[in-house]
């Protein structure tokens, strides 16, 4: 079980952890849009594609 916080793997920084990793149990589907429009997330980085 690890602190929920990811590893800061950029040489430069100072910090010692990165993102967190969160995992959501809700009962109906909620997308990253929606989330953003309701002011509960924060989107860093805009227009990523799928792998």
């Amino acid at each position: 079980m690890g602190n929920g916080l990811t590893k800061e793997l950029n040489p430069n920084s100072a910090k010692q952890f990165g993102a967190v990793e969160t995992l959501n149990f809700e009962r109906k589907t909620v997308n990253l849009k929606e989330l953003h429009d309701a002011d509960a997330i924060v989107i860093i980085i805009k227009d990523l594609q799928p792998l």
